[in-house]
């Protein structure tokens, strides 16, 4: 009698989420396409279990944060049986949502037929193709590679991108309604044997009328592969795939996540492509590419490829919705670069002349410590200029930490933009300024890379300290900035003319591990008389550092760097305990003094700084940053007074 009251509720347990789950896929096929869909079956709870085992183990071939893929077999045919987990973070809803969306497109040959579902259970099992091979990012990220060994070519490579470019073009134009997929990720990719692409995981893709913006309160989707206007917004269009896109298209250019390229530790509410094309001119084509195929290519005709697809990332990664491609621009300009054969020459030497040139000229005596390193020698010492070796990002260029046996150093990869005028200002300041204990310290040099890169003391980044749950006390944070105001004031004074920093910012002082700050990047610096005012054509600082003088008119004076400073010094005060710390380059510069006052006398005051020197900081924080330049202090007289306090 019990057995048969189990087996009758479990009857009715299945009879209700058939028509329940069958109700909402109807519902949601009509909605896609007026129901017109590529035929699918339906399969019972028994079928599905007596084709797997009983959903064993052994059959398991692949697990995610949802659910687990069996190999299964169905009259003598092998499948995939995708059984999602119960409490499934999205619900039924978007369970359904995957089954009538990959109903629609799964004739496509670069999407993952769907063979059909069981909608007896709670949550509905799906049913597809059977593919053998697992995640895709498990055999191109570097991240994911266990033994080293190669998996996916370059060329294969930039046909799975191609494929799926397709697939993607194919969701957005073939259909009366574009079809949005909002999920392209790696993990929505399977490769079959012969590594023919295959998109999946249609859970949240969404169909809009062409040209409709869909405003969205369910942002779902992985760092780094969403869009800025979808990610804060909730705005969908086309263009949040393309953006996603180019994020996959990255991962395959560089074998590293996006999030793997950005420390958000470091660059806190982060711009990718910002970076990305920072990270572009800072490194050769060589060291931006996954090595591996490097290695076992060649590389003779990747590297020009790899050059084309990183100026195509950069445009699917445009901030600017409008001036992203269509996937379908995108899916012919891959289809020209895997058949562009153009070779590359050897590389220009011309750099390495200069350079050689420059260095000979310099006074001897200060050259003479300095260390020629080998190409070799830095790519070891940076792990191949790996990511999580990353400091800091400024102007200059990319710093990162390296290990040379037990001497441990920073290197820069000097961004490419106007490299020749910036190196040899860095060059000859850095030696000029060695022995100051609150300037960088320059060791060496290597020529044998594109552009020359520079080695210096071990450092930390000082944005390092500050972007951590842990906030640097108030008197130690004051502390580096009246070292940072005297080496400065000592830039004004000490010369026969006083050499201007040019860009004094956050991104431009590092810490040593006693916590010395260090002032580098003299990139920008210049040398004027005694109260001159120099015009200048070409504004290149950290904007948000400048004031309106500089940005507007060029007009420059030792006034500059007592702005920026200002700036700084308000950094400092703030630091990430902002309200507003996620949103720094838009507030940081339009915060006024009152809000900056009652703010560190309401958080900052019990940090053993009394009320009244508190104000006082604050009030020269803002007299640095007056509008008017000959309101400003001296940056001897910004010492002085920050020594006193």
């Amino acid at each position: 009698m019990s057995w048969w009251r189990r087996s009758s509720g479990e009857a009715t347990e299945r009879e209700r989420s058939f028509v329940v789950n069958g109700g909402l896929l109807q519902e949601k096929l009509i909605a896609l396409n007026d129901g017109r869909y590529n035929p699918f079956r339906s399969f019972s709870i028994e079928e599905l279990r007596t084709a797997t085992n009983n959903y064993d183990r052994s059959r398991m071939f692949r697990s995610d944060g949802f659910g687990n893929w069996y190999k299964g077999c169905i009259e003598n045919r092998v499948v995939s049986v995708y059984r999602r987990r119960s409490g499934h973070y999205g619900g039924i809803d978007e369970v359904v949502n995957d089954i009538a969306v990959a109903a629609q497109v799964g004739d496509h040959k670069n999407v993952l037929k769907l063979i059909g579902c069981c909608l007896e259970s709670p949550v509905p099992i799906s049913v597809y193709e059977y593919l053998e091979n697992a995640k895709i990012s498990d055999q191109i990220a570097i991240s994911g590679e266990k033994t080293g060994h190669l998996h996916v070519t370059w060329k294969s490579r930039l046909k799975i991108a191609r494929e799926i470019a397709y697939a993607v073009a194919y969701l957005h134009t073939a259909f009366p309604r574009p079809i949005v997929h909002r999920h392209i990720h790696p993990s929505s990719i399977f490769l079959d044997e012969h590594n023919n692409a295959k998109l999946f995981d249609f859970s949240l893709s969404i169909s809009i009328h062409e040209n409709e913006t869909l405003m969205t309160e369910r942002i779902s989707g992985t760092f780094g592969y969403m869009s800025p206007e979808y990610e804060m917004h909730g705005e969908v269009t086309e263009k949040i795939d393309v953006y996603s896109f180019g994020a996959l298209l990255l991962l395959f250019l560089t074998g590293r996540h996006p999030r793997e390229l950005i420390n958000v530790e470091i660059y806190p509410d982060p711009q990718i492509k910002s970076f990305v094309k920072h990270y572009a001119v800072c490194h050769s084509m060589d060291e931006i590419m996954d090595h591996r195929f490097l290695a076992e290519e060649g590389g003779i005709n990747e590297r020009q490829q790899g050059k084309t697809v990183m100026e195509l990332v950069l445009k699917c990664l445009e901030t600017a919705k409008e001036q992203r491609p269509t996937m379908v621009e995108v899916t012919k300009q891959l289809i020209q670069i895997e058949r562009a054969l153009t070779t590359v020459g050897e590389e220009d030497m011309s750099g390495k002349m200069f350079m050689e040139e420059f260095i000979a000229s310099c006074d001897p005596h200060l050259r003479v410590s300095l260390i020629s390193f080998s190409a070799e020698e830095i790519r070891k010492a940076t792990d191949d200029y790996n990511p999580t070796h990353i400091l800091g990002c400024n102007k200059l260029g990319i710093w990162y930490k390296g290990h040379m046996g037990n001497l441990i150093i920073s290197v820069c990869k000097i961004c490419k933009v106007n490299w020749h005028e910036h190196v040899k200002n860095e060059f000859r300041i850095a030696i000029q300024l060695s022995a100051r204990k609150h300037v960088l310290k320059l060791l060496g040099y290597c020529l044998e890379t594109q552009v020359p890169t520079l080695a210096y003391e071990s450092a930390e980044a000082l944005p390092q300290y500050f972007h951590t749950e842990q906030s640097m006390p108030l008197r130690r944070s004051l502390r580096i900035a009246r070292k940072i105001a005297k080496e400065v004031a000592y830039l004004h004074t000490a010369f026969p003319l006083p050499l201007i920093h040019g860009n004094i910012a956050f991104a431009n002082v590092f810490l040593d591990k006693n916590e010395v700050p260090k002032l580098c990047n003299f990139s920008q610096s210049i040398s004027i008389h005694q109260g001159e005012t120099l015009t200048v054509d070409l504004v290149d600082a950290t904007n948000r550092y400048m004031p309106p003088e500089y940005l507007k008119g060029g007009v420059l004076t030792e006034k500059v760097d007592v702005y920026s400073f200002g700036m700084l010094l308000v950094q400092i005060l703030v630091e990430r305990t902002w309200p507003y710390y996620y949103h720094y380059d838009n507030s940081i510069a339009n915060i006024n003094e009152h809000e900056v006052l009652d703010y560190v006398m309401k958080y900052r005051r019990g940090e053993d700084l009394g009320e009244q020197k508190l104000e006082a900081v604050v009030k020269l924080a803002y007299r640095c940053k007056a509008v008017e330049k000959d309101e400003r202090p001296t940056m001897t007289e910004v010492a002085r007074e920050l020594k006193q306090l």
